[in-house]
């Protein structure tokens, strides 16, 4: 018995919270789990609380899952009342508990933050909240404290190497958005891809060009995929069939033929290093108006 309550808690780590329909009336939240040989008589319960937010004053609700019944997965959905978006303005957030239970018996427990954010991309421009959206993003020095109060005073999003829990969490309740870079390969990128999906700071994660796998790509939820293109000059530029955005820079030969490519460009440049978040944030205006005459890409990293 003991080892199906480890292997339970072990099996809570592949939770998948998503959502589906959403306007300002009601949004539907639903809680998945590979099913994996589980008795029929399993079920995912529990309840999605919120919203809450820093900057704001909101009146919490409770809301219960409801099973969704037999199927490949187990599957509960919990539908939220006018639900509030995570924005960098006005970050609400929502706290979700889900048991795993059999009968009347718990087997295994989680806790996790959740949000509705609505960042995609369409042609070549960001969009965020229905409208086009410019990152201008500030690259995490180890110099810098983790401390994203200058990135919020700054309105700057925050590029970070393989970002941990600590700091997803603080930006996720703070109200910063995350661009992740994960250089690492396929073996451990489905459970990065995993991990950095359940918070709702974190919007994109940038990969290096490789040929991906579909099934590491099942946990991306709504991850935004952004391609760094590598930086020496090269015949021509190969775009993986996954990116959703690219990562260029800013003196790389074929930046004017990206630029007027399909997908949104971020514009990257690297810059000495920066006395603060504000100066930084300064030099992403200065590399905007450097290249308004190329284009008006979708973002700019220091």
């Amino acid at each position: 018995m003991a080892d199906f309550l480890q292997q339970a808690d072990e099996r809570l780590t592949h939770l998948e919270l998503f959502f589906g329909a959403l306007d300002n009336a009601l949004a539907r939240v639903y809680a998945r789990l590979p099913r994996g040989g589980l008795p029929d008589e399993v079920r995912l319960v529990g309840q999605i609380t919120g919203p809450d937010c820093a900057w704001a004053t909101t009146l919490p609700d409770v809301i219960r899952f409801r099973d969704a019944g037999p199927g490949e997965t187990l599957l509960s959905w919990a539908a939220v009342p006018d639900p509030c978006c995570w924005t960098t303005e006005l970050p609400f957030y929502y706290r979700v508990r889900i048991e795993l239970r059999q009968g009347a018996a718990l087997l295994a427990q989680t806790e996790r933050l959740f949000a509705f954010r609505r960042l995609g991309a369409a042609g070549s421009s960001l969009r965020f909240e229905g409208a086009r959206f410019v990152v201008r993003a500030v690259e995490m020095q180890r110099a810098f404290k983790i401390d994203l109060k200058p990135w919020r005073a700054a309105d700057a999003a925050c590029w970070a190497v393989r970002p941990d829990d600590e700091l997803c969490e603080q930006a996720s309740m703070f109200g910063v958005l995350l661009i992740a870079e994960i250089p690492v390969g396929e073996s451990t990128l489905r459970d990065d891809l995993s991990r950095l999906a359940r918070w709702p700071a974190v919007g994109i994660v940038v990969l290096e060009a490789q040929e991906i796998s579909p099934r590491v790509l099942e946990r991306r939820a709504n991850l935004l995929l952004a391609q760094q293109i590598d930086r020496a000059a090269a015949p021509a530029v190969s775009i993986a069939p996954w990116a959703d955005l690219l990562v260029v820079d800013a003196n790389h030969p074929h930046l004017p033929d990206l630029a007027r490519g399909p997908l949104p460009v971020l514009v990257r440049r690297s810059v000495p290093r920066p006395t603060s978040v504000a100066a930084a944030r300064g030099e992403c205006d200065r590399l905007q108006r450097e290249l308004a005459p190329l284009a008006d890409f979708a973002g700019y990293i220091v």
